[in-house]
């Protein structure tokens, strides 16, 4: 690479001599990293990536679900209320009261209830003492 440069313009320049007007200069490129440097820096960048794709898929994925969850919870709720007041004027039974009984469900509903409730695990009859 060759430049020229002249910000010399600005000086009063009456008493100057003649060489000082021009120069030239001579630059040389020279990369700052070695091609295994910049290849090692290509990867890392590519595995930052990556993993911050992947945190922002598994992110959304649980936004999504959680979405998905308070949509049934609304609907649930939505024909518990309403069954509930039919129930109440004696149009049905109870028997159409659903609380989250659905075959799909339930075991997910009994899983949660379990750990909110934090229930202690069942004694196994090896480890029961026997009462006099």
């Amino acid at each position: 690479m060759a430049g020229m440069k002249s910000n010399l313009d600005e000086y009063n320049r009456d008493d100057w001599p003649e060489i000082s007007e021009h120069y030239a200069g001579i630059v040389g490129k020279m990369p700052l990293y070695s091609t295994t440097e910049q290849a090692r820096e290509r990867q890392w960048e590519y595995q930052r990536r990556t993993a911050s794709a992947s945190t922002v898929a598994a992110f959304t994925l649980s936004l999504a679900e959680r979405n998905y969850s308070y949509r049934i919870m609304g609907l649930y709720l939505a024909l518990e209320a309403r069954a509930q007041k039919r129930v109440e004027q004696g149009v049905t039974s109870v028997n159409e009261q659903i609380a989250l009984c659905e075959d799909s469900y339930s075991e997910l509903v009994n899983l949660y209830l379990q750990k909110l409730a934090y229930l202690p695990l069942p004694e196994s009859p090896a480890n029961e003492v026997a009462q006099p």
